[in-house]
């Protein structure tokens, strides 16, 4: 798998708006891992993962459905030229095209020997995908001319695998990975030329601020910047030894660096000279954002998934401050939607968000202990969270998780919670017969709405949601579900 995975934004699309609830996307209609969403418009959108895994929805995320395909393996990477063509590669070295918007797929490229970690067109015909031998002996970089219907393998003048690709132009391109390879193409890759990196370590990232102008970086603390376009490059002292996985651009001048032991490292004059901000050992940085050029947050947590953290710059990564009480599970991904609004996914199912633009962020009662890895922002729809397990949970209108079991129940029911009497937290569990807009609040003893757990339509099924009881004290509460004509009352019982 692709390893520059330390300071990445796994956000795939911006949302202007600010939603409000969350519904339970998956796991319907399976359970397998997934690594990367994606949406084409406002209604169309794809996941990929484990065991071949591809679904699609063309209804913003209500409804998933499994694209059947011919591989069995991990799928890595996913690219669309159009609403109705897109490509896939895996691990097992497959490559499969689709030419109806993903409804059915068409092997066109296999080689069980290789894994293919990156796939990218540049036009409708002309795309490349790059990886190397499963037992890391040798690289690989496959070229198509003609919408993938032929793939040439090119000649990149190297055993090593490569990690990371970076496209300039139409024409120029460069690429880095195992044993300080860079490789760079001036002709849509027809060729690809060695650079004399004049280093022996992995290579993890890859970026140009110009076109002249770019930085790698690996193993071992290793910068490497070049300012003739690759020609040669120069090893920069980043003041660390730790592996560094991530090359986040600000502008020409200033560029933060991240990775392992939770270090960050910060240039202010093009790579001139680097400062260490601060270590954190035992930990990892996992993803940054930044609403502006002056406020950049990162996070991450211990190696051990235990022990989120936080840290935030107001003045462009010059000062950090830590930000407490972000809970005790390690945070994989940040994205803020504007000044205001942010979210955070991490591990066992943790989701933070903030509404003043990160000086304080609350957590988000989630339905799933499965870790989210990936967020997906769509505009006037919701925020998609895909994770282990095949997860995939929306964000949309009431701050409230709903868990749906695909089956037909033949009437209106509602369930008694469970643990009852609980605190904190507890499951209601409920059956909708027929499609319905569907009411569950939650009320105290003098008939005051406490919380509205469900404000949606819901199709028929039978479905759990969960209720945090840390914001309201000790006593009887009862909570109501109206869908249709039925209205059902069930009392419960908080004890702290």
């Amino acid at each position: 798998m692709k390893l520059n995975i330390t300071i990445i934004l796994i956000l795939i699309c911006t949302i202007l708006s600010f939603p409000q609830k969350f519904t339970w996307q998956n796991p319907l209609p399976q359970g397998d891992n997934l690594y990367s969403i994606k949406f084409l418009n406002t209604s169309t959108g794809f996941v990929v993962g484990d065991a071949g895994t591809i679904m699609k929805t063309t209804n913003a995320g209500e409804t998933w459905v499994i694209n059947n395909n011919e591989v069995s393996e991990e799928i890595l990477g996913c690219f669309f030229i159009s609403d109705s063509v897109g490509f896939a590669s895996s691990i097992g070295g497959n490559i499969i095209k689709t030419t109806n918007g993903g409804n059915s797929w068409l092997s066109i490229y296999t080689d069980s020997n290789i894994a293919l970690y990156s796939i990218h067109f540049i036009d409708s015909n002309n795309g490349f995908a790059s990886g190397g031998a499963l037992d890391g002996s040798a690289s690989i970089i496959l070229h198509t001319t003609n919408g993938g219907s032929t793939w040439t393998v090119q000649n990149p003048n190297t055993f090593y695998t490569l990690f990371s690709v970076y496209f300039i132009d139409s024409n120029i391109g460069y690429a880095a990975g195992m044993g300080g390879i860079i490789i760079k193409t001036t002709d849509s890759g027809n060729s690809w030329v060695a650079q004399t990196s004049g280093s022996m370590n992995n290579l993890y990232s890859i970026i140009f601020t110009e076109p002249s102008t770019g930085f790698t970086a690996g193993n071992g603390g290793v910068i490497l910047k070049t300012t003739n376009g690759g020609t040669s490059w120069t090893s920069l002292n980043s003041s660390t030894f730790n592996i560094i996985q991530s090359l986040q651009y600000v502008n020409l001048n200033i560029i933060i660096v991240a990775g392992y032991d939770g270090t960050i490292i910060r240039t202010t004059n093009g790579g001139v000279d680097w400062v260490t901000k601060f270590t954190i050992p035992l930990t990892m940085f996992w993803s940054s954002a930044s609403y502006d050029i002056n406020n950049i947050f990162i996070v991450g947590g211990s190696n051990s998934g235990l022990g989120g953290i936080m840290y935030h710059s107001s003045n462009g990564g010059e000062d950090w401050t830590e930000i407490l009480n972000v809970g005790d599970n390690t945070l994989f991904s940040i994205s803020f939607m504007n000044n205001l609004y942010g979210y955070v996914s991490g591990y066992n199912g943790t989701i933070l968000n903030t509404t003043d633009g990160g000086n304080n962020w609350g957590k988000i009662t989630s339905p799933t202990y499965n870790s989210l890895y990936s967020v997906c922002m769509i505009q006037n729809s919701g925020v998609y969270f895909a994770g282990i397990g095949g997860t995939i949970l929306k964000y949309s209108d009431e701050g409230t998780f709903v868990n749906k079991t695909k089956n037909s129940p033949s009437y209106f029911n509602l369930g008694q919670n469970y643990p009852n009497p609980f605190n904190p937290e507890t499951t209601i569990n409920f059956q909708i017969a027929k499609k319905a807009l569907v009411m569950l609040k939650i009320y105290d003893i003098t008939g005051r709405v406490i919380q509205t757990l469900v404000n949606q339509p819901l199709q028929e099924g039978t479905y759990k949601v969960k209720f945090n009881s840390s914001r309201i004290g000790s006593g009887v509460y009862f909570y109501r579900m109206t869908a249709e004509s039925s209205t059902i009352t069930k009392k419960m019982i908080v004890i702290k």
